[in-house]
């Protein structure tokens, strides 16, 4: 089994860093974030991160939990907080607790609970809301949010120099507004796309599309809580943002030929906004 290859990879100002293959381990960096989607085993280039949006319990997502912990204490870096959905919490608070009498040493971290819909604060002006997803174990995708400021509707015909008047009288001409700018589902059937339409809004999108061709079908895909490609084809047009990223591929595929399937598959006006993260 080949250890992942670590991937750098940017659109716009977002910038990944992170691996990403099926069964083996997923964890996506999100430096100017300062937020980590899974953590795989626990990879050096995530230390950084203040805060971790954990999908799942499967342990090429979650395993590096314990091991996360222990290298913030080490590293002497502020404790990290985890978001994960309910049934993950009391577990891994016992395999941290077992840990610490293992190694003689009390970790200081926080584990959080996450429900689809609530809206969570990350380092200003980042925030994320979980969205439902399908798989053989309590799941969850992200929605990373970046609020904006923008003019008010009743103020955006008038002059530069109106608008100053106006805030020098103590007006408020502006008002928040929240960017779909990051979107992860981690793993999940195709259902998560049908539920829920507002990630389809998201600025980038990274999904997994685990089988590619007929060495797996489709009702092999759903039995394992995956998508295959087949499924998620006749639906990429519904996709408005601007890239949307493969991820999560079986390691049965070399890159060559996932690119192969793009190009003779995906209709030519769709291909520049997809890409692979593999």
């Amino acid at each position: 089994m080949e250890v992942p290859k670590i991937i750098k990879w940017q659109h716009d100002n977002i910038k990944v860093t992170g691996v990403s293959v099926a069964g083996i381990g997923t964890c996506l960096y999100l430096p100017e974030i300062g937020t980590c989607l899974d953590v795989a085993q626990g990879l050096n280039f995530a230390f950084p991160a203040k805060n971790f949006l954990i999908t799942h319990p499967h342990m090429d997502h979650a395993a590096g939990i314990p091991y996360l912990i222990s290298q913030k204490a080490l590293l002497k870096q502020s404790p990290p907080i985890f978001y994960m959905p309910q049934p993950m919490i009391a577990p891994l608070i016992k395999i941290i607790a077992e840990w610490s009498k293992i190694e003689g040493h009390h970790y200081e971290f926080e584990f959080r609970a996450t429900t689809p819909t609530l809206c969570y604060k990350l380092q200003e002006p980042y925030s994320f809301i979980p969205f439902e997803t399908f798989h053989r174990t309590p799941s969850q995708g992200y929605t990373i949010y970046e609020t904006r400021k923008k003019l008010k509707k009743e103020f955006q015909s008038k002059k530069e120099s109106e608008i100053l008047e106006l805030k020098n009288k103590g007006i408020e001409v502006s008002e928040p507004v929240h960017l779909p700018i990051f979107s992860y589902t981690g793993d999940t059937q195709i259902e998560f796309w049908k539920k829920n339409p507002e990630v389809l809004k998201s600025k980038i999108l990274f999904v997994e599309t685990t089988y590619w061709d007929d060495k797996k079908s489709i009702m092999s895909a759903r039995e394992w809580g995956h998508i295959h490609f087949d499924e998620i084809l006749p639906l990429l047009f519904q996709f408005k943002g601007e890239k949307l990223v493969f991820m999560h591929i079986s390691s049965r595929y070399r890159p060559e030929y996932i690119y192969k399937i793009i190009k003779s598959q995906i209709p030519q006006d769709l291909q520049q906004k997809v890409d692979l993260f593999y």
